[in-house]
């Protein structure tokens, strides 16, 4: 950890935050930690079609010949045979609640204990009053439990009240209530290989992180070893608050305040959610039906953040319902859904023909840069990529025209220009476009110069920029394997 570029301190309204103490470089490494504590997810605990159990310490799945050889001779605990699982084992809490769930089958009784100790685990942490983890923030009062979380809090707090033993931790439901909360506001979701069930880790230092829409930083967490690293995305002068981002940048403000609200009990004041216009973009905007269906000029109607969407020009008085926004959106979904479910079992370029003929349909009805159409290019670029690698096992007939490259790369350079703007900086996304974009503008080139439509200057210079866009990708995807912060 590069402890001389950061400091915790206290935030009005938003408990502690990460704050830089002098310049950062974009790409710089902030934080590299492992989590103090991690759990399965909590809809495990409800889970009844897995049929896999799992270690109670490293949340493996068992092996058919680990089931019965896998476990505690004491406690009767699943345990895989990993040496630090076995070491690391503590049969006196781990006995009390396989005889608690007794009457569940296996492998539901090995989730449901597991994830109970590492809810245990958690109190023994907070009680212990250390500053990093004591700090950490827990559910707002206000906020009310998922189904999951209800199920595991009852179950705890009952198995507390028939276990009255002083050699085991008191489980009162403040206590438990407590516990729950920090994993489900702080922790971080890691979807692990196939050898392991999805996984909540909480890191002491990287929860000081607030979230902003338009974030400072960006993390990823190694799946084997969940270690997370946090990383600026863009220059940082000194004293500025380090941000990350919990929820999709190609989504609109009322999409992302409601998720906020109902998944971290906040609501998100940053720079793309205080502008109703969203940095000059207008994601969210859409256009007035009526004068679309005229045919007359639609006027663009933002969202005011109360019950409608209005139109910004002086003296218009367009406006539509946000209900009524809804079933326009909700429309618009209905029609890609086949694509999104392939349930009418759609080859490649029916999926292209498809996902462009909605398009073409929202164009009377949502603005251009809404995030709705944002994510139907983002997913067209990758029918594209599958078709042109299609091409490949058929090449004598292939079925990627000159005119699907040149749409593919005008898609891939809309999405860079809207996304630079709500989401700058070295992402993910920005690399996957990139990476997208290099293969048809390289055939481009090489056919325009094959038919001397274009010099060997002009060439070379076409060449010049897809290797910078592929150099540009192989930062950008360093974010690839970054994880949700997301349900407990």
């Amino acid at each position: 950890m590069s402890s001389c570029c950061f400091a915790i301190r206290a935030r009005k309204n938003a408990g502690r935050a990460l704050v830089s103490v002098r310049n950062l470089q974009p790409q710089e490494l902030i934080v590299s930690e492992k989590p103090f504590i991690v759990s399965p997810i909590l809809s495990l605990f409800q889970d009844d079609e897995n049929s896999n159990c799992i270690c109670a310490n490293c949340f493996k799945f068992l092996r058919r010949k680990e089931k019965s050889r896998g476990r505690c001779r004491e406690c009767e605990t699943s345990i895989c045979d990993d040496r630090d699982c076995l070491s690391r084992h503590s049969c006196q809490l781990s006995k009390k609640l396989n005889n608690y769930f007794k009457a569940d089958l296996e492998p539901a009784k090995s989730r449901k204990v597991a994830i109970c100790l590492a809810i245990f685990a958690m109190m023994r942490f907070r009680r212990k009053k250390d500053e990093k983890i004591s700090n950490l923030m827990t559910r707002p009062s206000q906020m009310p439990m998922k189904a999951a979380e209800e199920a595991v809090f009852k179950a705890i707090v009952d198995f507390g009240l028939r276990t009255r033993n002083g050699d085991v931790l008191v489980a009162d439901s403040n206590s438990v209530d407590d516990a729950i909360g920090v994993f489900t506001i702080n922790g971080v979701k890691v979807q692990r290989h196939g050898e392991y069930p999805p996984c909540v880790a909480v890191y002491p230092t990287f929860s000081s992180a607030n979230h902003a829409c338009i974030a400072s930083a960006a993390y990823d967490v190694d799946a084997a070893s969940l270690r997370l690293e946090l990383r600026s995305r863009l220059a940082l002068r000194a004293n500025r608050e380090i941000t990350v981002s919990y929820l999709s940048p190609l989504t609109t403000t009322r999409e992302r305040q409601a998720s906020a609200v109902n998944r971290w009990g906040f609501r998100c004041e940053c720079a793309r959610c205080a502008d109703p216009t969203e940095l000059g973009t207008y994601a969210g905007a859409v256009k007035c039906v009526d004068h679309a269906e005229d045919g007359s000029w639609a006027c663009l109607l933002i969202d005011n953040g109360d019950d409608y969407f209005i139109c910004e020009q002086h003296g218009c008085k367009c406006r539509l319902s946000v209900d009524r926004v809804g079933e326009m959106l909700n429309d618009v979904k209905d029609k890609m859904a086949p694509i999104m479910t392939n349930e009418a079992k759609m080859t490649t370029l029916e999926k292209v023909m498809k996902a462009e003929e909605v398009l073409n349909y929202t164009d009377t009805r949502l603005g251009p840069n809404h995030c709705l159409i944002l994510n139907i290019e983002y997913k067209l670029i990758v029918f594209y990529a599958q078709l042109e690698k299609e091409d490949k096992a058929r090449p004598l007939s292939p079925l990627t025209t000159r005119p699907m490259r040149e749409r593919r790369i005008q898609i891939c350079l809309h999405l860079l220009e809207i996304g630079a703007r709500v989401d700058p900086g070295a992402t993910a996304w920005r690399g996957v476009i990139l990476q997208a974009m290099v293969l048809p503008w390289l055939h481009l080139a090489k056919a325009d110069f094959a038919a001397k439509i274009i010099t060997k200057r002009q060439f070379q210079m076409r060449v010049a920029v897809a290797m910078r866009a592929t150099n540009e990708s192989t930062v950008c995807l360093r974010e690839k394997k970054q994880n949700d912060i997301s349900d407990f």
